[in-house]
């Protein structure tokens, strides 16, 4: 029929869900890896709790035992060790036992973010726990990307050990390594809400000043007529070992490529197209990663270069003659064109966004290119021996200006819009907007202006309209070592817990991470602990007895005592509970009895075997989630 674009279309999407489907880890080797398996492995991070260690790895073989060790095609995995000893780094190939299982996936309450959601997003298949007495041995990998990884390392401690102030050090860790753990939560709060989180996020801004560095130094090469063109051969090798060091990120890897292709144009004396060279970029990445279609860095990092490149130039009012003001009005709008494109992605998946981001990326933008320069011309004079006393102090100067700026427009009122709720289908009619809102930009035509008017206040009418939502509920959600119940009011979400007062600070941090989604969609930014006395409109609670709407439930995560006569719907068996199941119906009968998902294995084996001895009704929380407990069913 000769719509050879959409043929194209289709076949590129044909081609990337095959190639997706190649490159799906097979689920017989994760299951294979799954168990109590002795596990060889290259670290590719540490991350450090104050009780454990979480270690990334890449898994190179695994067995029942040593003598039973077979090679395992490329799968990532997470290793969480309760203990500092014995040292490991990254860069490090350990053998190691350990109690693997794939991540937990269901859903006990809505829109709910999954422990494997959250893993799937870093690309890991499996997840387990090892104690310290069963890691083997750690030593040294070999590999070529392990070395790539103790360079980061080793870049990192040359950075920390330099004389530059605490705060310096840590910008420049993450801004050159990509490694953020080290910074200061208060100082990532802080960019993110003046607006110039970005910079905390290794993209194609940090490759081209490592790009433009690398050319300043190589430029006594241009006196060479022989090999001045080589030159650029050098910078692209550097490039690729920082982008390799930095763990190949879509938004350096983005950045690479889309320098390699100019850099390769140059050198053969070719044409060079921007736009060219992101879909190559993205065609490259999505080519050996094809999930990383579906990662917020790929989408933020494709999304501002593409909003850069579409209305950097047509929203600039100034003649490219006028060189200086060309320049200066450049800077307002990159980040407005910037800002088109991905601001209702930030708003999507981080419900938030910058009001003042203009204001600060035009008073910070100049002042990068020295500051993150310098820092690595820092790296290679401390590298060598050289003393950068003064390198350090003009650096804490620059430094300073950049937190100054953030910490004074974070402060202004109303410098973050929060609380944002952005539907799917209006994230979707935002793009169609923006499309449009480009063409008649391109074209001048008033049939884009008038589409625009009309998709814009579409979009406005979604992002207003109230969404009919459950707001009451009460859910029974287990965790590894307690069981929360959560009781959710339209204004407040309350959580009871098996876990003892000391850990009700964690179990509060943990809840506001889990339920930000469905508090975020419901305009509810209230979440307490309930003690063991609670009443709110729905639900009264004294221990051990909960009452949700029209049930009762006993929570039994010990030896349960209640004022006879009481009739129950529900007895909730957790772990703390030390008795059997039919001395518990016994004392109280009940219609069902619920084994929460926190319970020891073998414990909860017996358990089922139990209740299948004596026809107790019952059901599991390690497989399924429970209905809403207010529901009437």
């Amino acid at each position: 029929m000769r719509y050879r674009y959409y043929a194209a279309l289709a076949l590129a999407i044909a081609l990337g869900q095959t190639d997706m489907w190649i490159q799906q880890p097979d689920e017989s080797i994760i299951i294979s890896i799954c168990g109590e398996k002795a596990i060889e492995a290259d670290v590719l991070s540490v991350k450090e709790t104050e009780t454990s260690r979480t270690l990334k790895v890449k898994v190179i073989s695994a067995g029942k035992d040593l003598t039973d060790m077979g090679g395992i095609p490329s799968v990532d995995a997470q290793i969480v060790i309760p203990a500092f000893l014995p040292s490991i780094s990254p860069g490090d190939r350990i053998m190691v036992m350990a109690n693997m299982s794939k991540p937990d996936s269901i859903q006990y309450f809505p829109e709910q973010l999954t422990y494997k959601k959250i893993l799937d997003r870093q690309g890991i298949a499996v997840s387990g726990i090892a104690v310290p007495d069963n890691i083997y041995w750690v030593e040294k990998s070999h590999s070529l990307f392990s070395k790539f990884i103790r360079l980061k390392t080793n870049i990192q401690k040359l950075i920390l050990r330099s004389d530059l102030d605490s705060g310096t050090k840590e910008f420049l860790v993450t801004a050159i390594t990509g490694d953020s753990s080290i910074l200061d939560e208060n100082t990532r709060e802080t960019f993110a809400t003046a607006g110039t989180a970005h910079i905390l996020a290794l993209s194609g801004l940090h490759v081209a000043i490592i790009a433009a560095l690398c050319s300043f130094l190589l430029f006594p090469l241009i006196l060479v007529p022989h090999i001045r063109k080589w030159r650029y051969l050098v910078i692209l090798i550097l490039l690729w070992i920082f982008a390799i060091m930095t763990g190949l990120s879509p938004s350096v890897t983005r950045a690479t490529i889309i320098a390699s292709s100019l850099l390769l144009a140059t050198l053969l004396q070719r044409k060079h197209s921007s736009f060219n060279a992101l879909c190559l970029a993205a065609l490259v990445i999505l080519l050996f990663e094809p999930r990383a279609l579906f990662t917020i860095s790929f989408q933020l990092s494709f999304a501002a270069v593409c909003g850069i490149l579409v209305f950097g130039k047509s929203l600039n009012p100034i003649s490219q003659r006028n060189r200086s003001q060309y320049i200066t009005i450049g800077f307002i709008t990159m980040s407005i064109g910037a800002m088109l494109a991905t601001g209702i992605i930030s708003g999507y998946y981080f419900h938030s966004l910058p009001v003042y981001f203009l204001v600060s990326n035009v008073l910070i933008a100049p002042i990068l290119t020295p500051l993150i320069g310098g820092g690595i011309l820092l790296i290679i004079l401390d590298a060598v021996n050289i003393p950068s006393g003064w390198l350090c102090s003009t650096l804490n100067i620059l430094y300073s200006w950049v937190t100054g700026v953030c910490d004074s427009i974070a402060s202004l009122p109303g410098a973050e819009i929060s609380h944002i709720n952005v539907p799917g289908i209006a994230m979707a009619l935002w793009f169609i907007t923006v499309v449009v809102f480009a063409l008649w930009l391109y074209k001048r035509r008033p049939f884009y202006c008038l589409a625009t008017g009309m998709l814009l206040l579409s979009f406005i009418a979604i992002m207003i309209i109230p969404k009919k939502q459950e707001t009451f509920g009460a859910y029974i959600i287990p965790d590894t070592y307690r069981t929360d119940i959560a009781v959710c009011t339209p204004d407040k979400v309350d959580i009871i817990t098996t876990a003892g007062s000391r850990e009700h600070e964690k179990v509060k941090e943990s809840s506001m991470r889990r339920f930000s989604d469905y508090m975020m969609s419901r305009n509810i930014d209230s979440l307490s602990i309930a003690g063991k006395n609670f009443t709110n409109t729905v639900a009264k609670y004294t221990y051990p007895l909960l009452t949700a709407g029209k049930k009762h439930i006993l929570i039994a995560d010990s030896k349960p005592t209640l004022k006879p006569g009481v009739k129950l719907d529900y007895i909730l068996v957790c772990r703390g509970y030390r008795g059997t199941i039919s001395e518990l119906m016994e004392s109280y009968n009940a219609k069902l009895v619920i084994l929460s998902g926190d319970l020891h294995p073998k414990r909860h084996s017996n358990y089922e075997k139990e209740c299948k001895l004596h026809d107790i009704k019952y059901v599991s929380l390690k497989d399924n989630p429970f209905k809403n407990l207010l529901s009437d069913d």
